[in-house]
């Protein structure tokens, strides 16, 4: 087993349920991972590409960087070292703000590309969060959000932060519906990686 991000063959943080959890010198987990082998052959050439609480400062900027210099890459979070809930060095990000805030930073038909994955479970205003994101993308560019969501859900559930500061528990179905109401075409994608079982929503402008 390779990280399909930098090829690196040792992992860390394994379980025997999780045995390539974490890459030793990218530190991809399979999720990141995941997403790179589905967006890795569509960057089109000169693409402006928005990364939402990227997880470091190789992935993807600094993959993208070395290895696509055509690309224009934006990484952005709220906090300068992660939630409050989840603390993490993203000093590295371009610009800081919170997303129900993005007009003001950010002009519409913008990004051939957004990634985000595990941020709007987080956010309170969560529909105009992703109303944003729809607004930031040209015609005919796609997001890829991770958005943790559950079949058994029929309708979301609000609750108090927890330890990840999460608050909100997502219908997968409601969400799908709400994400077509916002984008032209809206695909679930399920991956497995080393054990790890999880889904994209691929929606299009």
């Amino acid at each position: 087993m390779k990280c399909s991000i930098c090829e690196c063959e040792k992992f860390i943080n394994t379980t025997p349920e999780r045995p390539f959890k974490v890459c030793a010198t990218c530190e991809a987990m399979e999720r990141h991972r995941a997403l790179w082998n589905l967006i890795k052959d569509g960057i089109v050439q000169d693409a402006k590409i928005l990364d939402i609480s990227p997880i470091s400062k190789y992935i993807f900027s600094g993959y993208l960087k070395k290895h696509r210099p055509d690309v224009t890459y934006t990484g952005v979070d709220k906090y300068r070292n992660g939630n409050p809930k989840d603390k993490r060095d993203s000093a590295f990000c371009d610009m800081y703000f919170d997303l129900v805030d993005m007009p003001k930073f950010i002009e519409d038909g913008v990004f051939d590309l957004v990634i985000m994955q595990h941020v709007i479970e987080e956010i309170d205003d969560y529909k105009t969060c992703l109303k944003n994101i729809s607004n930031v993308l040209k015609k005919e560019g796609k997001a890829f959000l991770e958005i943790p969501s559950y079949d058994y859900l029929f309708e979301h559930v609000k609750q108090p932060p927890n330890n990840y500061g999460n608050v909100w528990q997502f219908s997968k179905g409601a969400l799908f519906y709400e994400l077509k109401e916002l984008f032209e075409e809206v695909e679930v994608v399920n991956y497995e990686e080393g054990g790890f079982i999880g889904n994209f929503f691929v929606c299009k402008k």
